[in-house]
C-alpha cells in the first residue's frame, strides 16, 4: 500500500509510469487505486435549506436525484462561523481488471480505456460520491464544488 498526490486514479497511474516504474512490473503488482476527497461536513446547529435555482432543481429531477435535504452553510459559534464541523471522505475505487493490466503491460490506450471504465454505471466517481453526500443533507453543493470542481 502506498500514496501518491494525484487528481485521479488515471493520473495516478500515469505518474507511477512517468516515476520509472516498468509497465510490466506494475501490471502484475498493481490491484486497486483509491482517489480520495475530504469535504468538510456541515454543522448540524446552523445549516439552513439551501435555496436551489430552478435550472438546478430540473436538473436534479432529470438525474432522479432528491434535493429535498440539501442544505447550506450558515456559521454559528459552535463551529467557528464557518458552517462546517468536520469531514468525510468520498472515494473513486478502480480495481484492475485483467483488460487494464494489458493496457498498463502494453502502455497502449491507458487514458483511453479508463475515462471509458469510468463511465460505466457500476462504476463510481467523486463528483458522484460527493452528490449522494450533498443529496443526503451532510455537505453543501459548494463545499462539493470547491473540492472536486
Amino acid at each position: 500500500m502506498a500514496t501518491i498526490h494525484c487528481d485521479s486514479n488515471a493520473g495516478a497511474l500515469i505518474r507511477l509510469l512517468d516515476l520509472g516504474i516498468s509497465p510490466i512490473l506494475l501490471s502484475s503488482s498493481l490491484s486497486a487505486l483509491v482517489s480520495q476527497r475530504l469535504l468538510r461536513v456541515l454543522c448540524n446547529r446552523c445549516k439552513k435549506p439551501a435555496k436551489l435555482t430552478r435550472g438546478l432543481i430540473e436538473e436534479f429531477e432529470n438525474k432522479h436525484i432528491d434535493y429535498s435535504r440539501m442544505f447550506k452553510a450558515v456559521g454559528c459559534k459552535y463551529c467557528g462561523g464557518t458552517g462546517y464541523y468536520a469531514r468525510t471522505a468520498i472515494c473513486d475505487i478502480l480495481v484492475l481488471t485483467d483488460e487494464i493490466r494489458a493496457d498498463i503491460a502494453s502502455n497502449e490506450g491507458l487514458l483511453r480505456h479508463l475515462r471509458t471504465e469510468g463511465r460505466r454505471k457500476d462504476r463510481t466517481n467523486l463528483r458522484k460520491e460527493g452528490l449522494k453526500k450533498v443529496a443526503l443533507g451532510v455537505t453543501s453543493l459548494e463545499e462539493l464544488k470547491r473540492v472536486v470542481g
